[in-house]
């Protein structure tokens, strides 16, 4: 007699979720700001002129929360259709004055750490900032980052490997400093 394993169902659950309405929120700032104004008709037919069947009630259901998930390859045609530089755009956006994105379901992290993690200047974010740590180069000075480190050093959370992805941290903002006091950061990296 062969005993029949059954798999434990795993609860449905919106993890999708809180990525999706971000992106949403600024696709839809960014559709708004289009002159002139693309309604989400006019948006679900970029998207399928892209090769991405899209509806009119597909934006609307994804821009209300609706529809909880948004694919891979919809976020990249979405990026390509509203001509952002990058994806990552779409991902962590960069209002004034900052604005938290989720790096987990459950990790909200600022846009610009994401941003940089994304673009490899910072190792992961899970070791770079822990859940306590604020390491924001633009927030504080040198001497309170190695107080920052000092601590989660004697606190014994901090990793060799965190250590590392600190140092190539420090390293790129230490490079942009320089840069911005040359006279020579316009932003573009």
């Amino acid at each position: 007699m062969t005993q029949t394993l059954k798999r434990k169902r795993r609860p449905a659950g919106d993890e999708g979720a809180v990525y999706t309405s971000h992106v949403m929120a600024e696709v839809k700032r960014l559709r708004l700001a289009k002159t002139p104004l693309w309604t989400a008709e006019h948006l679900a037919a970029e998207m399928t002129a892209a090769r991405v069947p899209w509806t009119r009630d597909t934006v609307v259901n994804l821009e209300i929360g609706r529809r909880k998930r948004l694919a891979a390859h919809e976020l990249l045609t979405l990026a390509y259709v509203l001509e952002v530089d990058s994806p990552v755009d779409l991902l962590a956006p960069l209002p004034p004055g900052g604005r938290r994105v989720p790096a987990t379901p459950n990790n909200l992290v600022m846009a610009e750490q994401l941003r940089e993690w994304c673009e490899r200047q910072t190792g992961p974010l899970r070791r770079l900032l822990g859940e306590s740590t604020r390491l924001d180069a633009r927030d504080h000075t040198p001497q309170e980052i190695a107080d920052l480190i000092q601590e989660q050093v004697q606190a014994g959370t901090l990793t060799p490997e965190g250590i590392d992805d600190i140092v190539r941290f420090l390293k790129v903002w230490a490079e942009r400093m320089e840069r911005e006091a040359a006279g020579g950061d316009d932003g573009q990296d």
